[in-house]
């Protein structure tokens, strides 16, 4: 299951450009070394990257759509609420549902990308979960835990921005590097630190 996460990482690439830009000119003078991405940047960010359309076990094709981000600023963490549509590929059953998560973020120096980690499923469920499994109340249990554990599974570790190397390069040219990233009431704040690594 390969995941599409170009159009993700251009529309992240393009709502940081500015900040990033004036960032690297201002350090120097003592400005800012803080970048913030509130709640509607993020918002727009993420809405630019679904739907994601995945197939599942070769049996099930699933639809995410229709994102929306809250920031969680008392526990450094993002939520983010979806709509899931499934079918059946070889029985032509159809369910639809929601999924809610919430997540940290770290910066991957490897290459360059913030990404969402610790992602937790805090509720998966389809209205046709119940007839999936049977009607029986263990075994829909499961089918929503199995749902969860492949969204965990798909989400962890996803990137959601990286800095190009001309960016590295300039912010570098600076003597800064990112350093934390924090989730707070004003948005998602990336901090970048003289000598950071």
């Amino acid at each position: 299951m390969k995941l599409h996460r170009k159009d993700f990482l251009r529309a992240a690439s393009a709502a940081l450009a500015a900040g990033l830009l004036g960032l690297s000119g201002c350090a120097q003078f003592g400005g800012p070394r803080t970048v913030v991405l509130d709640q509607d940047q993020l918002q727009k960010i993420v809405e630019k990257a679904f739907p994601i359309d995945r197939r599942l076990l070769e049996a099930l094709d699933v639809s995410v759509t229709t994102p929306r981000v809250r920031l969680l600023p008392e526990r450094n963490r993002l939520a983010t609420e979806l709509d899931i549509e499934t079918r059946d590929r070889l029985f032509g059953g159809q369910w639809r549902g929601r999924l809610a998560l919430d997540s940290a973020l770290r910066f991957e120096p490897s290459d360059r990308s913030v990404r969402l980690v610790q992602v937790r499923v805090n509720d998966f469920s389809l209205d046709g979960g119940a007839a999936a499994a049977g009607g029986n109340a263990a075994r829909r249990s499961q089918f929503d835990r199995l749902g969860a554990v492949l969204a965990e599974r798909v989400l962890e570790d996803l990137p959601i921005y990286r800095l190009t190397p001309e960016r590295e390069a300039r912010l570098a040219g600076s003597g800064l590097a990112p350093g934390a990233i924090t989730v707070t009431s004003r948005g998602v704040e990336i901090t970048f630190e003289p000598g950071a690594r």
